[in-house]
């Protein structure tokens, strides 16, 4: 299957991608400087946040899932110093995506 052709069948169905080669941070109170409000986002849900730099520029655009109320893990596109313990390496990290994940996921 051709690169096109598995990117409409995610598009029309569902496509599990393997994102294991992304950094894995873990953090015991809240990760470092980011766009998210932590507030908001109840335990075991996901969210889209920004890394900031110091004078508030982007410093590279992550996910941060809450795992209990001061528990964290951020996930990066690329490994890096920022902060948290590193758990790069040590999970799987698999993600259905599509319209029909939901219907290929297990009850």
């Amino acid at each position: 299957m051709s690169a096109v052709e598995e990117h409409l069948a995610t598009r029309r169905a569902a496509g599990l991608f393997d994102f294991s080669f992304m950094g894995l941070y873990e953090f015991q109170g809240r990760p470092p400087i980011q766009t998210r409000d932590l507030d908001a986002v109840a335990t075991g849900q996901i969210a889209y946040t920004l890394l900031l730099k110091d004078d508030g520029a982007v410093l590279i655009d992550a996910t941060v899932w809450r795992l209990d109320a001061d528990r964290f893990w951020l996930f990066t596109g690329r490994r890096g110093r920022y902060g948290g313990r590193d758990r790069s390496g040590e999970f799987a990290i698999l993600a259905l995506q599509g319209p029909r994940a939901a219907a290929s996921s297990p009850s």
